[in-house]
């Protein structure tokens, strides 16, 4: 069975000021749980668990700067039946 992907993109050119209040409303809804992004017709929305990956990288190369940040998680709610139950065997007593 095919592994179904589902994808969000949107790449513009912003103030600063905007870009605080992007990174001020992802931050609201990760407090949230719930991460809800729209461009135009598309949404795309995130359940957000308690427990996340952060990854937070800068690079400057002569006049280009970089800052990515990074946010991921497992979506347990889809894994959750392929998971096998722990079994521990004490051995010979």
């Amino acid at each position: 069975m095919a592994e179904e992907i589902r994808e969000f993109s949107h790449e513009s050119l912003q103030d600063r000021e905007s870009i605080l209040r992007y990174l001020e409303a992802l931050g609201q809804g990760l407090e949230r749980g719930e991460l809800r992004l729209s461009s135009g017709d598309e949404t795309f929305v995130l359940k957000a668990p308690t427990l996340m990956q952060l990854q937070v990288r800068a690079r400057q190369k002569r006049s280009r700067v970089d800052v990515i940040v990074k946010v991921s998680w497992k979506d347990r709610t889809s894994s959750a039946s392929k998971v096998q139950p722990l079994s521990v065997d004490e051995g010979d007593r």
